[in-house]
């Protein structure tokens, strides 16, 4: 069942306007009307094909082609607008329109409110308004379509005489009609429920991936966070622990040398837009196997997983300082950086992730006080290069 509805959805889907694509609520609502409207206009022509071929009277089969002749052209514009304009709202005014004026049409043909079995449909009408057209607008058709009930059970109270061109004979056919109405009314509410609740799984989906996202991802650059990268670090280091290959991780802890500048001569507007430069061209400069996240401010560190000896960390170091160092321009101006880089390696220098972290942090104190683009550790700093 399932399969089938998912393919009647796409093969609906393909039918709609692209400019209905952009949002993803607009395009369920925009596929229901689609749906409604190809269904009044087959089930409505099955109906007047019946009623001509019938022996019911003419004046029956003129009110039945005038009213259909109605539907046929509201329905007509609803699929204009949703398939060759793109425009909705027009579309569900129009179905509106169409779905009032043949309900309470049929009311009054029908013997008026009390006796008409066209009346118990006026209870599809709040179902259709609120799913097309949202809980504002719902409520506005949903209290015209009360308003119009009233005003029929008024006249009724009041003795008004309903005309019912419905003889014995034609009863036959309009009580079929009505059946028919009313299990594509069924259908109507099973589609705005699948549609619903397809649409709050996506959303609920989309919800929780935004929340994973944010939790690892840092909203400026859109690289990983710090919390993210420390998970991935304990994780590299455990794997690599319980493994006996001769590989080795790498920490590049980098710092941005005049960046502070840039802050205070352009703004901090134009330092997010050189950090996520920066970010975009690091990533681009290390493997897909490794990790870039930014560490705060202007500080970024690398996890280089798998390398065989301080010459591959060195080559990958050495592109990424040319990387950073690139002119960045913006509106013309050409803007540079320079990196500091402190180098650690598992198990080389450190046993765990907090040491490591902290000898990354000192050779990036030695690289910046010996003016070096990058530096890997060889021991504690001394107090004058930290206060560089």
């Amino acid at each position: 069942m399932n399969r089938y509805l998912s393919g009647f959805r796409q093969n609906i889907s393909g039918m709609l306007h692209k400019s209905l694509f952009e949002d993803r609520e607009l395009r369920y609502r925009a596929r229901f009307l689609l749906t409604l409207s190809y269904g009044f206009l087959f089930l409505f022509t099955i109906l007047v094909i019946f009623l001509i071929i019938a022996p019911v009277p003419f004046e029956s089969k003129l009110v039945g082609l005038c009213l259909w002749l109605s539907q046929f052209i509201g329905c007509s514009l609803a699929i204009y607008f949703i398939q060759t304009k793109g425009f909705f709202k027009p579309a569900a005014v129009s179905m509106m329109l169409t779905i009032m004026l043949m309900i309470f049409s049929g009311i009054f043909i029908s013997g008026g409110p009390v006796v008409s079995k066209v009346t118990y449909y006026v209870l599809l009408l709040p179902i259709i308004a609120f799913y097309l057209t949202g809980i504002a607008k719902g409520v506005i058709w949903t209290t015209l379509s009360f308003i119009g009930l009233v005003i029929l059970f008024v006249l009724s109270a009041k003795g008004f005489e309903f005309n019912n061109i419905f003889t014995n004979n034609v009863s036959k056919y309009f009580s079929a009609g009505l059946f028919l109405l009313g299990f594509l009314s069924i259908f109507i509410i099973i589609l705005v429920y699948e549609n619903t609740f397809v649409n709050l799984q996506l959303q609920h989906e989309d919800s929780h991936e935004k929340i994973r996202y944010l939790a690892s991802h840092d909203q400026l650059t859109g690289i990983a966070n710090r919390s993210y990268f420390y998970q991935a670090l304990d994780n590299s280091i455990i794997k690599h622990s319980s493994s006996a290959g001769a590989s080795q991780l790498a920490l590049l802890y980098m710092d941005l040398v005049g960046f502070k500048d840039i802050n205070d001569m352009y703004g901090y507007h134009t330092g997010d837009i050189v950090l996520q430069k920066i970010a975009k061209n690091l990533e681009s400069g290390v493997r897909g196997t490794d990790l870039v996240a930014r560490h705060g401010g202007d500080e970024f560190v690398i996890l280089l997983k798998n390398v065989k000896d301080e010459q591959s960390v060195t080559a990958i170091a050495n592109k990424l300082s040319n990387l950073v160092k690139t002119p960045i321009d913006i509106v013309g101006t050409q803007l540079q950086v320079f990196p500091s880089m402190g180098i650690a390696l598992f198990p080389k220098h450190a046993q765990d992730a907090q040491t490591l972290e902290r000898y990354a942090d000192e050779a990036m104190y030695q690289a910046k006080a010996r003016k070096r683009d990058w530096k890997i550790y060889e021991g504690e700093i001394s107090s004058e290069e930290r206060n560089v």
